[in-house]
């Protein structure tokens, strides 16, 4: 389960032979690396919908991000999806990142975002952990994939655990029979900030 794409993962190096669930949740890969046929379709009648706003959204960070005073960069998550014979490459989601790392630059971006576009919060949602931002479609989530998984093509009987590092993983995480989450990240600040 990871934020990375195909390209980025590549560049993983663990001895792994099961399912991949990658982008967020919008590409999931069997065993054998190939891209699960029913769940590609399923994200391509979610995302292209919405693509004309992506543009939008990409087009103005691309511009944004030319200004010589600008310090975000930006970078748009696209990937190959079959619709029927038609093979189209679609934006998954958005990321942005601060040059000089300035995580409240980041902050204050995603609490702008709203009113870049119409209707913004039906379509989109926005993610900020560390130096990154990702403004993603609803439907693009590790939790749909993990539920897609977990209904379809795992075996019901034996034990499933996970573990995640960011607030954007506890809603997959809380489906598995057992989580866990390294000492530091996002989701262990924010547990160690809670009176118990």
């Amino acid at each position: 389960m990871t934020a990375r794409d195909r390209s980025e993962i590549q560049r993983v190096k663990l001895p792994f032979d099961s399912w991949q669930v990658l982008t967020h949740g919008a590409l999931i890969l069997d065993k054998d690396g190939a891209l699960q046929a029913q769940w590609q379709q399923h994200m391509y009648n979610k995302l292209a919908p919405l693509q004309e706003k992506l543009q939008q959204l990409s087009q103005l960070f691309a511009n944004h991000s030319k200004n010589d005073s600008s310090q975000l960069v930006f970078t748009p998550h696209i990937d190959s999806f079959n619709n029927g014979a038609d093979n189209r490459e679609l934006t998954i989601y958005l990321a942005i990142k601060h040059a000089q790392k300035d995580h409240q630059a980041l902050v204050d971006l995603a609490a702008k975002l709203p009113t870049l576009i119409r209707d913004f919060e039906q379509d989109f949602y926005v993610h900020v952990n560390a130096n990154n931002l990702a403004i993603l479609p609803h439907a693009v989530h590790k939790r749909h994939a993990v539920q897609f998984l977990l209904a379809n093509h795992l075996d019901s009987q034996r034990p499933s655990f996970g573990f995640g590092d960011s607030l954007a993983d506890l809603p997959f995480l809380q489906l598995l029979d057992w989580y866990g989450m390294p000492n530091h990240g996002q989701l262990h600040e924010r547990l160690s900030s809670q009176s118990f």
